[in-house]
């Protein structure tokens, strides 16, 4: 499970791999949606929607773009990803 603090990394197919944020806060609203996952900082650029937020092994979520005031990136947990879009399936070991 992901925790305030835990510095994770993007991978985005515009601006490549980054793996210098931290988790700065769990269940933000972005775009009138809730349950996100905010960063404390910004490294996502357009075109990176859609690729995986991971640590090592570990797959956490998938990018969602800026949100808040503070223009933060931030990412849907992957076990929410089901219950936000029907039809697409999360495969986990």
């Amino acid at each position: 499970m992901i925790s305030v603090g835990d510095t994770i990394c993007l991978y985005g197919k515009t601006s490549g791999r980054h793996c210098n944020l931290e988790v700065h806060s769990k269940g933000a609203e972005c775009d009138g949606a809730a349950g996100f996952v905010l960063m404390n900082g910004s490294v996502g650029k357009p075109g990176d929607s859609g690729g995986p937020w991971d640590h090592s092994t570990t797959a956490y979520g998938v990018h969602h773009g800026e949100c808040g005031a503070g223009g933060w990136d931030a990412f849907s947990i992957a076990s929410r990803i089901p219950d936000s879009m029907p039809g697409v399936h999360v495969l986990t070991q």
